[in-house]
């Protein structure tokens, strides 16, 4: 992500297809309500979301819905992230049997 104030960030969807909230996605970077354009649209299970601009120096909030739908699936916080820095964050299926909340995992950030 080029730009002096912003940062990156890149969601993996790494879910099953047993798993509630799997599927295909569409992503929000700190949305508003009601909910504008995705930021990225129908991001599959095994797959990765180009890497999106966030504001730098501020947690920032990212929204998943189902791909064509409103209804948030799971919002994440992004950690504060240094500018010219980006992230990964491995969301994957929840830990434990019966719960439906996505687990996600931030990786550290490196340079871009």
């Amino acid at each position: 992500p080029s730009g002096a104030n912003t940062a990156g960030v890149r969601m993996v969807n790494a879910t099953t297809d047993a798993s509630p909230g799997a599927g295909t996605w569409d992503i929000y970077v700190n949305p508003a309500e009601p909910l504008g354009t995705p930021n990225a649209t129908a991001v599959t299970r095994n797959s990765a979301s180009p890497f999106l601009k966030v504001p730098a120096e501020q947690t920032n909030m990212v929204r998943l819905t189902n791909t064509g739908q409103t209804t948030p699936l799971q919002d994440i916080a992004v950690p504060s992230l240094a500018a010219g820095t980006a992230t990964t964050i491995v969301v994957t299926d929840p830990t434990t049997a019966g719960r439906t909340t996505l687990e996600a995992f931030t990786l550290p950030p490196c340079p871009t």
